[in-house]
């Protein structure tokens, strides 16, 4: 920052909020970038696979409640999800 400011040149900062962001990536989305960015279409199988029909339960006082199918294709402590959330931004850039 000092650099341009000895320069006087002008300087902007974006900042963004990504709390909550792998909630929501939409699905379609993320498959038409992955295809884009030509990634193989075995790799998005695979993901489609992984999420696809996924069922998650609450853990909560050493009860596990009742199963439901999660919505969402980038899951919090999924593996693939920070990368998934990278290809997801490499589009939202370009936008």
């Amino acid at each position: 920052m000092e650099k341009y400011l000895q320069h006087q040149q002008e300087l902007h900062h974006v900042f963004r909020d990504f709390k909550k962001a792998f909630d929501r990536v939409w699905h379609e989305a993320l498959r038409s970038t992955m295809r884009k960015y030509n990634i193989n279409s075995s790799f998005i199988s695979v993901i489609e696979n992984l999420h696809n029909k996924a069922t998650s339960a609450i853990f909560c006082n050493n009860n596990i409640g009742d199963w439901f199918r999660t919505t969402v294709w980038v899951r919090q402590g999924c593996l693939f999800s920070p990368t998934l959330f990278n290809i997801h931004l490499l589009q939202k850039n370009y936008e």
